[in-house]
């Protein structure tokens, strides 16, 4: 049993699913509490190297309480504390996450540049989810400095990806192209087809906003395909994009239905956008929305809202800067208060047409309020233009 524990922490790293089979092949009912333990702590590792996402918080709070709380193996304190900010932020609960990749930070050795490396990285990308950017950047340049300590190119690549995304969200676009350009020069030193395709999209991506559709298409039309689920939304969001810019409708409405089907809010975000825009040009506004809503499984207010705005035209970064979780179902509300508010406005001037009742009905009916239809027939559907 200790020979079999030994050998599982020694290929954690490299063999998560190795490990799981150590630990089923382990039948022994008078485990010491101490095996116990590091038996439940690799378990957690393994599958959280395997992309098995924890269902609570169950498992983490008993392992704190053993080697935090009560002191056994200090070892083992700063992969204890790290693992409770992933499981954390695989619970949505960034605040708490962070916490404890701090705690992990303070207690881990300069020497182990592994852990220390993705402890930055795990941070930007809490920042990076919640528009905080500077911050994202500084624990990106920590994560690419103590990962140029070691000669894992693609995993250096991959850091300076999201390097350059946060520089471009935040809107240091020429320090982005510097970090692509430095990119570019690195890609012939691997020959990993998922990395590849990811640069593709990402720089693909960077030429649309920086204003170079042709270049866009042309350095995704030269990348081959992979069968790679974060590849393929990435690369199928920027399609839609370059299509959008070359006014492929057919194209766009097939990326944007497929897209609807991933369970990525954000994919799914920018396809309802783009239906709702072909939709509005075709004439055909209620329907497309009324379809789309319907089409869409929404797990809670938050991600409702997030649909919605987004939807809407209403961009919710400005105030998001400060703070780490999203809002309830006040900003919801504060949302038809706008949208109303913003139609209204246009009543004296607008032609009426049955589109305002439809929208307007998929607003209140969502959002649980009922409201006169009278009220929302004289909704005036100029404001169309620009809610969209």
């Amino acid at each position: 049993q200790r020979v079999a524990l030994d050998r599982a922490e020694s290929i954690i790293d490299t063999c998560p699913d190795s490990v799981l089979v150590i630990l089923d092949s382990i039948n022994n009912p008078f485990v010491e509490d101490k095996d116990k333990m590091l038996m439940s702590l690799l378990r957690l590792q393994a599958n959280d190297r395997l992309y098995h996402a924890p269902s609570s918080d169950s498992t983490i709070k008993v392992l704190l309480k053993y080697y935090i709380e009560e002191g056994h193996e200090r070892r083992l304190h700063p992969v204890v504390l790290y693992y409770a900010g992933r499981v954390y932020c695989e619970l949505n609960q960034s605040p708490l996450a962070l916490e404890y990749f701090k705690k992990s930070l303070s207690l881990t050795n300069e020497e182990d540049i592994d852990l220390r490396s993705r402890i930055h990285a795990q941070m930007a990308g809490i920042f990076l989810h919640n528009h905080m950017y500077l911050h994202a950047i500084n624990h990106v340049k920590k994560e690419l400095e103590l990962e140029g300590c070691g000669d894992d190119t693609v995993r250096v690549i991959n850091t300076k990806l999201l390097l350059s995304f946060s520089y471009s969200i935040a809107g240091y676009t020429d320090s982005a192209r510097m970090v692509y350009d430095d990119i570019e020069k690195m890609m012939p030193l691997i020959h990993d087809s998922i990395t590849q395709a990811v640069y593709a999209s990402q720089k693909a991506n960077f030429l649309l906003e920086t204003g170079n559709p042709e270049e866009a298409k042309a350095l995704l039309s030269t990348t081959p395909s992979v069968d790679d689920k974060a590849s393929w939304l990435s690369r199928s969001l920027i399609r839609n994009k370059v299509d959008w810019e070359n006014n492929n409708t057919d194209s766009i409405r097939n990326h944007s239905l497929e897209l609807l089907t991933s369970s990525d809010m954000h994919a799914r975000r920018q396809a309802l956008v783009k239906l709702a825009r072909i939709s509005l040009n075709e004439g055909n506004v209620a329907e497309r929305l009324i379809g789309v809503s319907d089409s869409i499984a929404l797990k809670d207010s938050r991600m409702f809202v997030a649909e919605v705005e987004k939807m809407l035209g209403f961009s919710e970064l400005e105030n998001r800067n400060s703070r780490l979780e999203a809002e309830n179902l006040e900003r919801l509300y504060s949302l038809i208060s706008i949208s109303v508010i913003a139609l209204f406005t246009f009543s004296q001037s607008s032609k009426l047409i049955p589109v305002s009742l439809s929208i307007g009905s998929i607003i209140f009916k969502v959002a649980g309020i009922s409201m006169s239809p009278l009220f929302i027939t004289y909704l005036p559907s100029v404001a169309l233009r620009y809610l969209f």
